[in-house]
């Protein structure tokens, strides 16, 4: 996950940053 377009669970990846 991560990034601002991922719509993966927060729990299972990181915030997003830019």
């Amino acid at each position: 996950g991560g990034g601002s377009a991922d719509l993966s669970p927060a729990s299972a990846s990181p915030p997003p940053s830019s």
